[in-house]
């Protein structure tokens, strides 16, 4: 079955795409980043953007002109022509180099797509999830923001996992950095708090912006006390907030008047 992506204003399947996209992704000389498409709007746009800026910035790119700017909308334009107002989609942007040589980027112009996949549930109404297991992450991440080089560091754990189920990662100290789609949330010490960003790992969206309307802290959490600590969620910017039903098939028993108020607080600083 064909799959089919927005590019340059037309609607392709990927094979008629005028480059090779997952070669470029492969070799490292490209970047991908999922968004949610809600009724004609893309939630948390200007984070999504700085992103995207920054990944071009990090590997290289002229930052294609339709993300150069937080008030073009010609991308937006195009979706809501291609996905209508009345739903709901995953959206995976994939920015390449246009060109480039054997052993050297020889050109900075980008050329980016977008790829789209119907969802179901609306934000912070994702099934609970499953830890299924806690892996050592051996990478540095420090000089990309986005995804794009890593990407095969979470290939592997994610066919590991099912439906419902997600990995985490830990770093070479034991501490607690990220899930495999996921950014972790946890309540410790009177605290809402997420893994510092001094450790390597992919900074999500949802996770600015809940640092940025501080209803998060950064914090350090070791992998031996995971599972101690009073509430523990997982999220992202396609699932919003994903609570967590069990660690390692033990179940998890969190203080559930913690994470309803915390929901509460949540929804009414959403955008």
């Amino acid at each position: 079955m064909d799959k089919y992506c927005l590019y340059q204003g037309n609607i392709l399947s990927l094979d008629q795409l005028p480059f090779a996209p997952f070669e470029r992704l492969i070799y490292g000389d490209g970047f991908f980043e999922t968004m949610r498409y809600d009724h004609g709007r893309i939630p948390l746009w200007n984070y999504h953007l700085q992103r995207i800026q920054s990944s071009c910035e990090a590997l290289g790119f002229e930052v294609p002109t339709e993300f150069s700017l937080s008030s073009d909308d010609s991308v937006l334009n195009q979706l809501i022509e291609w996905l209508g107002k009345a739903s709901s989609h995953r959206l995976r942007l994939v920015v390449v180099r246009r060109r480039g040589g054997l052993y050297k980027a020889l050109y900075e112009e980008a050329s980016f797509y977008i790829e789209s996949q119907p969802l179901e549930h609306s934000w912070n109404q994702a099934n609970p999830i499953d830890v299924i297991k806690l892996l050592p992450s051996h990478v540095d991440n420090a000089s990309m923001p986005g995804k794009g080089p890593r990407k095969g560091d979470y290939v592997t754990p994610s066919k590991q996992r099912g439906a419902n189920e997600e990995v985490l990662f830990y770093n070479g100290r034991d501490c607690m950095t990220e899930g495999s789609f996921t950014n972790i949330l946890y309540y410790r010490n009177g605290l809402w708090q997420t893994p510092s960003a001094a450790f390597p790992m992919v900074q999500g969206v949802f996770r600015a912006f809940l640092l940025d309307k501080n209803l998060v802290q950064e914090g350090v959490l070791s992998r031996f006390l995971l599972q101690n600590v009073e509430a523990l969620l997982l999220c992202n910017a396609i699932q919003g907030i994903i609570p967590v039903q069990s660690i390692l098939g033990k179940e998890v028993k969190h203080t559930k008047e913690i994470i309803e108020e915390f929901i509460q607080q949540l929804n009414s600083t959403l955008p």
